[in-house]
């Protein structure tokens, strides 16, 4: 699956790179896929589903997102 995150309080829209998800369909609950956007002004994103499986998709439920802001890495 790919995963843009786009900051949706600028004019126009600030877009960020894609990401690209490999475990979001492999099975178990404990499948996690992780991406990494670093150096993020404060402000208002909105992560936005490009593709699965290479094709466009309009819709997409998750289960969670977590946003880690330590920056610990």
């Amino acid at each position: 699956m790919d995963v843009q995150l786009v900051r949706v309080d600028t004019f126009p829209d600030t877009y960020y790179d894609t990401k690209h998800f490999t475990e979001c369909f492999t099975g178990g609950a404990d499948q996690t896929s992780t991406g990494v956007w670093t150096g993020l002004p404060a402000g208002d994103y909105r992560f936005y589903i490009k593709a699965i499986n290479n094709a466009d998709v309009n819709v997409l439920g998750v289960d969670k997102v977590t946003v880690d802001t330590t920056q610990a890495d």
